[in-house]
């Protein structure tokens, strides 16, 4: 009897032990399905950001600077043609670029690039993202007019190309402000310059001449045009009426405002690169400071704030091609690897932020 007890209780071991060796090699055998089959959201990839600052050198190409440690990197798939002219845009994980007569879209989630030529002997002066389209201001030369080119964000298809035949020729900057599109042009011939407003299809709808020496750059600051050319800055309301002027800003680079500032990137009275922090108040402008740059005579051409540090993109005869970073008092100079030393045009350069997200496997 205690013998046969026994047995049977080996037996129901044994019995436990091959149901669960069994077990094991099902599970094995059947790889369970992925967690978000299952109803359950798939496992979290860690990822890091990339902050860098894009700054294309005209008859050059574009650089990438790491604001980790301000150190240039490199992104083998980001290839961009040489040209004479260049503007870039961003988005994350996306940098539009404007080269020559070329659009092109890197996308550094997938790692790759695709572009757009559009026809003639052109300058893209300014791309823009809007209403989930790439808006591109052009000069061409081959026509002797500007036009506006919208392409499709997704594949770069070409969707409408718009002559402005009231720009004179050339175009340098597109602002669209609610239903309406600002446009400042100047043509080097003539020398007239005028600042344009157009509907929704581009129509022009209202212009007045500027007078200004220079192409110009237009911005929007508490629903005030802000349109700064090389030697003044003047301030319109939006039907196009003249409220200011303001001399003696030597500033034919970007533009930007932040809230509480405006900074233009341009030259001071010696003709070295300098950085001019102003504030807009009622309808005057009042320089706040200027930041000399450097020593030899240049110009700043891009301002681009990140955080509370701004990046000023600079050439000068003495250092070459520069970004100067600038943290309150502290200034430091960051030579951009560029091969020749010729002197860069303003309208020609570009300079964006850029944040690329990265797995981390």
């Amino acid at each position: 009897m205690h013998f046969g007890a026994r047995n049977k209780k080996l037996l129901l071991i044994l019995l436990c032990v091959v149901i669960i060796i069994v077990g094991i090699a099902v599970a094995l055998w059947y790889p369970q399905s992925p967690p978000e089959e299952q109803g359950q959201p798939p496992p979290q990839v860690p990822t890091k950001i990339h902050k860098l600052l894009a700054c294309a050198i005209c008859n050059e190409k574009v650089y990438f600077l790491n604001l980790t440690d301000s150190s240039f990197v490199e992104y083998p798939f980001a290839t961009v043609p040489k040209a004479s002219t260049y503007a870039l845009v961003s988005q994350k994980n996306l940098l539009f670029v404007a080269a020559g007569n070329q659009i092109i879209k890197i996308d550094f989630s997938n790692q790759t690039t695709m572009s757009q030529t559009l026809e003639g002997s052109l300058a893209i002066r300014k791309i823009l993202l809007f209403d989930e389209k790439i808006y591109a201001v052009i000069s061409d030369y081959s026509l002797a007019t500007a036009k506006v080119a919208i392409l499709n964000l997704t594949d770069l298809n070409l969707l409408a190309e718009i002559p402005i035949e009231e720009a004179g020729g050339y175009a340098y900057d597109l602002l669209p402000v609610q239903e309406n599109f600002y446009i400042p042009t100047f043509n080097s011939s003539s020398g007239e310059a005028y600042l344009l407003k157009l509907d929704s299809n581009f129509n022009v709808i209202n212009k007045v001449e500027t007078n200004l020496v220079s192409p110009a750059e237009v911005i929007l600051v508490n629903n005030r045009l802000i349109l700064r050319g090389a030697d003044k800055i003047q301030i319109y309301d939006l039907d196009l009426t003249l409220l200011k002027e303001v001399p003696a800003i030597f500033g034919d680079g970007s533009i930007i405002n932040d809230g509480n500032s405006l900074y233009v990137a341009g030259s001071n009275l010696t003709g070295a690169p300098c950085l001019y922090i102003l504030t807009l108040e009622d309808n005057t402008i009042r320089i706040n400071k200027t930041i000399s740059l450097a020593n030899a005579s240049g110009k700043a051409f891009h301002v681009v704030k990140v955080n509370s540090t701004l990046y000023v993109v600079t050439w000068d005869r003495a250092t070459n091609s520069t970004i100067k970073k600038i943290d309150g008092e502290n200034i430091e100079t960051i030579a951009i690897p560029t091969t020749g030393n010729n002197w860069p045009v303003p309208m020609a350069t570009g300079a964006v932020y850029l944040e690329v997200e990265e797995e981390q496997r």
